[in-house]
C-alpha cells in the first residue's frame, strides 16, 4: 500500500513539474488598431539591424514571444503583428538576432508548436 501511494505522488509530482512550449509562450499584449503605428512602418530601405530596431520600436496590435534558456543556437523569438494575421518574427540566435518578414500568424503557431525551431526556420522561412 505505501509503494502505492509512493508511486502515486511521484507521478502527480513529475507531471506537475512539467512544462510544454505552449506553456513558454507569452501573450505580451494587444492593443486597439488605433493606438498603434506599424501600418506606416517603411523597412525597405533599412538593413536588417535597422528593421530589427523599427520592428521594436513601432507599436503592434499584438506581440508574442517564446524563449529557451541556452547559450547558443536558438534562443528566443518575437511575432509582431499589426492586424493580427500576420507580420514579423525577430529570432534570436547564437546571440544575434535575424528578421523574417510577412509570415502568417498560422506560421507562427506552427513554428511555436514545432520544437524544432531551427529546422522550422531553416524549412519554412526565407533568409534575408
Amino acid at each position: 500500500m505505501r509503494f502505492l501511494v509512493i508511486t502515486f505522488l511521484i507521478i502527480v509530482l513529475s507531471a506537475k513539474n512539467q512544462k510544454t512550449f505552449a506553456q513558454e509562450v507569452e501573450h505580451n499584449f494587444e492593443m486597439p488598431a488605433q493606438k498603434t503605428n506599424c501600418d506606416s512602418l517603411n523597412l525597405n530601405s533599412l538593413d536588417e539591424d535597422g528593421k530589427i530596431l523599427a520592428i521594436e520600436a513601432a507599436d503592434f496590435r499584438s506581440k508574442q514571444d517564446i524563449k529557451l534558456n541556452r547559450m547558443d543556437g536558438f534562443q528566443a523569438a518575437w511575432f509582431y503583428s499589426c492586424n493580427n494575421n500576420s507580420g514579423y518574427i525577430i529570432a534570436k540566435i547564437d546571440n544575434k538576432k535575424r528578421v523574417f518578414e510577412n509570415i502568417g500568424v498560422n506560421t507562427w503557431n506552427e513554428f511555436i508548436s514545432s520544437g524544432d525551431f531551427l529546422g522550422y526556420i531553416d524549412k519554412n522561412f526565407d533568409k534575408k
